[in-house]
């Protein structure tokens, strides 16, 4: 998954990255992303969002991977 390559190579809490990858990641858990977006998207989300979308992945019966 392209979000794990950036949290790996990003020791701070706030990953800049990816605003179509943070969409998805939006649309697809019906989670959102903690950092406010603009007429372009969102282009960053923070560690804790990342946590959240992975647990539910993990968790999710309906997510393939």
């Amino acid at each position: 998954m392209i979000l794990d390559s950036a949290v790996s190579h990003n020791k701070s809490d706030t990953i800049d990255c990816c605003s179509d990858a943070i969409r998805y990641m939006e649309i697809t858990t019906g989670i959102d992303a903690s950092s406010p977006g603009n007429f372009f998207g969102k282009f960053f989300f923070l560690r804790t969002d990342y946590l959240k979308w992975r647990k539910w992945g993990d968790t999710s019966k309906s997510f393939k991977r």
